[in-house]
């Protein structure tokens, strides 16, 4: 099944954007975030978002990878 992924514009403490699935409590604010589209993995939405940003990591609430 496909689900739909964001990152988040702002840099958290650690340096890194955070991508959030569309229905994660955490997801931030439409003007903070960037839809990276659908995917199957969290894994392969986590590798999108590094061409965007280069340092990336997926959000401990709502994605496993």
């Amino acid at each position: 099944m496909l689900e739909n992924y964001y990152v988040d514009k702002k840099k958290k403490e650690n340096g890194q954007h955070e991508v959030h699935k569309d229905w994660c409590i955490d997801i931030p604010s439409p003007d903070q975030q960037l839809f990276l589209g659908s995917f199957r993995t969290d894994k392969l939405a986590v590798e999108e978002a590094t061409f965007f940003f280069g340092k990336v990591c997926a959000c401990t609430k709502c994605c496993e990878s």
